[in-house]
């Protein structure tokens, strides 16, 4: 009877193994949500943001709108769209919010990547600190940069953002 009650005993221990896993995880969770968020920079990062648009006159001024709310100091942040092998007013909607545009016409090296390169080609970089690249559908929370420069000195490191669909049961 001894021998089976410790059968026993150890099978129900097994089935409780994942709801203590859980128990622990939830513990770790709460305890990281007390961890002090890095001071304030003496001087606030210098950001380019870069956006890689083919085709997306549609959804191109929803992401610029959110990156204009941004609450980011202006002179520390500069916007840029690569305009790739657009066949639509990409570009002119681009200018006509104010923001710089390139224009590539590559029919051989088509792509976000060829674009990124190619622009990078353009770019003085050593004037920024980092370089953010955002989809052209992108909407961008207005603390985003505020966020990422709290992480300063930002050189050596790639950071990704919480990345989230505003129409998750929609199929495509």
């Amino acid at each position: 009877m001894i021998l089976l009650s410790a059968l026993l005993a150890a099978i129900a221990l097994v089935f409780l193994l994942p709801t203590l896993s859980d128990v622990l995880s939830l513990g770790v969770m709460a305890a990281r949500r007390h961890v002090p968020l890095p001071a304030e920079p003496a001087e606030f990062p210098r950001f380019l943001i870069l956006i890689p648009a083919h085709d997306e006159e549609i959804l191109i001024e929803g992401c610029l709108a959110s990156l204009a709310a941004l609450r980011y100091p202006s002179d520390r942040c500069e916007l840029l769209v690569v305009a790739d092998n657009c066949t639509d007013a990409t570009a002119e909607r681009v200018r006509a919010r104010g923001v710089p545009c390139l224009e590539r016409t590559d029919e051989t090296q088509r792509g976000k990547p060829w674009a990124i390169a190619w622009a990078l080609q353009r770019i003085k970089l050593p004037r920024y600190d980092a370089v953010v690249i955002l989809d052209a559908d992108s909407i961008v929370d207005p603390g985003f940069l505020h966020a990422l420069g709290r992480r300063a000195p930002l050189g050596a490191k790639i950071v990704q953002g919480y990345i989230d669909v505003s129409n998750p049961g929609r199929a495509r």
